[in-house]
């Protein structure tokens, strides 16, 4: 494996905290939100222009943009990941929470996992000595906006539709997600296939997803926002090592799963999905070292087009595609002190069996 494929990897031992784990869930139900988005009409002239995702996204937070109007990001990566969380990574509390979770750094000689390490802005660690994050870091870094999703094609009021991520810092769960209709993603998979990611001036609308068709509800630091794209122009082809994608999870010892933990890894997503098969490895060994359990549970997964867990409680292709275990949200409502939205819950989904629950009275850990 090349040098600097992981910038960073982690995960936090955690002991359970409301506030923590609702947001955790929340990111994961709230992707079946895209399956309601509906594109604005608006004009092709852009009426804004964004250099940045924080330029875009103070714009959005501070309500200085409208779904009626058009606005161009301007020389933006486009890669097949995006944020989990839209937006968070740009809001102060996210910030404070990753300037919090950075200070606690544990330094390894000896490592389990391969690869160097690296945190942008650290001047700390400048020998590229491999550093894995202190448990009591990880949570700031996942609160703070780490994480992204892939999630895969869906027909929408007759349409299909595709989803991807914008990025002007290559960093996908700094940016923005992208709906696009099949036409205009015909012409961009002429110049995306096969490659790690293209830049483009990408033009569209704001998208709100709309909240009442929550399954949970909750107050969200910010609305669910996308990018609803009209058209764009290639310029560049992306390379890897400019695209760096985070995925996150929170998981647990069956025996004892109401002690969550996270852990997070970050890569360079690339065509043939090597650098997330090894970084999905690194995930699942760092969830057996601190749950201490090869049969751990996973709340939440992260990719649509693949499985890379055995025992996940909502999994995102269920999720996107109306499949849910009643019974397992119910017991996170009733344990969270979530209140449900029945409705959403009767209308779109319908009940699959959920993950066993070891009785720790009757057994031991393996």
């Amino acid at each position: 494996m090349k040098k600097n494929s992981f910038l960073s990897k982690g995960g936090i031992e955690h002991i359970y905290e409301r506030d923590e784990l609702v947001n955790i869930l929340a990111e994961v139900l709230e992707s079946q939100l895209y399956n309601s988005v509906i594109q604005n009409k608006s004009s092709n002239l852009p009426d804004l222009r964004f250099k940045t995702n924080k330029e875009f996204w103070d714009s959005v937070i501070a309500k200085r943009v409208d779904e009626s109007q058009t606005l161009m990001l301007n020389k933006f990566h486009i890669t097949e990941w995006l944020p989990s969380s839209p937006g968070k990574y740009h809001t102060k509390i996210a910030k404070e929470k990753r300037e919090w979770g950075m200070k606690h750094v544990a330094r390894f000689k000896d490592t389990v996992f391969t690869g160097y390490e690296q945190y942008a802005g650290n001047l700390k660690y400048k020998d590229m000595t491999p550093i894995e994050l202190a448990p009591t870091g990880k949570e700031g870094m996942i609160l703070g906006g780490y994480g992204s999703i892939r999630l895969a094609s869906k027909n929408i009021n007759n349409k299909k539709t595709f989803f991807l991520g914008a990025t002007s810092s290559g960093i996908s769960h700094e940016g923005i997600p992208l709906v696009f209709e099949e036409d205009v993603y015909k012409e961009l998979i002429k110049y995306f296939k096969g490659n790690y990611g293209i830049i483009a001036d990408i033009i569209g609308s704001i998208s709100i997803l709309p909240k009442e068709a929550s399954l949970i509800e909750f107050d969200p630091v910010i609305p669910r926002y996308c990018f609803y794209v009209k058209d764009f122009k290639f310029k560049l082809i992306s390379k890897e090592s400019e695209i760096l994608s985070s995925i996150a999870i929170s998981f647990a010892n069956p025996y004892n799963p109401y002690l969550k933990s996270f852990s997070f890894c970050s890569f360079n997503p690339d065509p043939k999905d090597d650098n997330l098969k090894i970084a999905v490895e690194w995930l699942n060994d760092y969830a057996k070292r601190y749950s201490e359990s090869d049969k751990t549970i996973i709340t939440g997964d992260f990719d649509e087009i693949y499985e890379h867990f055995s025992n996940v409680d909502f999994k995102l292709n269920d999720i996107m595609n109306g499949r849910i275990s009643i019974e397992t949200l119910k017991r996170y409502g009733k344990d969270l002190n979530i209140t449900i939205n029945e409705n959403v819950l009767g209308d779109k989904f319908q009940n699959i069996s959920g993950s066993t629950i070891v009785n720790r009275s009757n057994n031991k850990p393996d």
